[in-house]
């Protein structure tokens, strides 16, 4: 951007991080990232164009651009912009889409690891209220009913009592272990 602005003028500094941080903030906003790079494509358009503009003396008052004193060293100041500035965010892009990417991939880890007992991997109270709002809602829907099993494990205090708390956590391992096989 220091490079475009010293080329381009200093006006061009403002306009040069806003549309370089437009597909920043489009990709961490929306999870289709086609919207912005085509976006981003039609902003590089827009660009390229408005150059080719104040080169042909179509725009004579363009804040963004240096007039130079002959035409050929306009085309060489676009040229150089675009040989600079597409592969500079094109790899900005790409950055932003691989940090979105695993951010995005250790939040759905995170959720997991909330939903779900650290011992016995099974669903937690957590997730149980979420799902169970959702199915009665479609059981409500439906008309068809819905049933909800509730399991306690009698006298599990004198296991954890008389063999302690490993053997206790080996006995919910392997009672969950068999309720999600059944």
């Amino acid at each position: 951007l220091l490079v475009m602005a010293v080329l381009n003028g200093i006006h061009s500094m403002v306009t040069g991080l806003l549309l370089a941080s437009a597909p920043i903030f489009g990709l961490i906003l929306f999870n289709n990232s086609w919207h912005v790079v085509i976006a981003s494509g039609l902003n590089w358009l827009g660009i390229v164009l408005i150059g080719i503009a104040v080169n042909q003396g179509l725009l004579p008052d363009a804040p963004l651009y240096v007039k130079a004193d002959t035409p050929y060293t306009n085309n060489i100041l676009l040229l150089i912009q675009l040989i600079i500035g597409f592969p500079s965010a094109l790899l900005v892009s790409l950055i932003v889409i691989s940090l979105v990417h695993g951010l995005r991939t250790r939040e759905k880890k995170i959720l997991e690891l909330s939903r779900r007992d650290g011992l016995t991997g099974v669903w937690n109270r957590r997730y149980l209220m979420e799902r169970l709002e959702h199915e009665i809602a479609v059981s409500r829907r439906s008309t068809k009913p819905l049933s909800l099993i509730i399991l306690d494990l009698d006298f599990f205090k004198r296991i954890n009592d008389q063999y302690g708390h490993t053997t206790g956590d080996k006995v919910l391992i392997q009672t969950a272990n068999t309720l999600q096989n059944s």
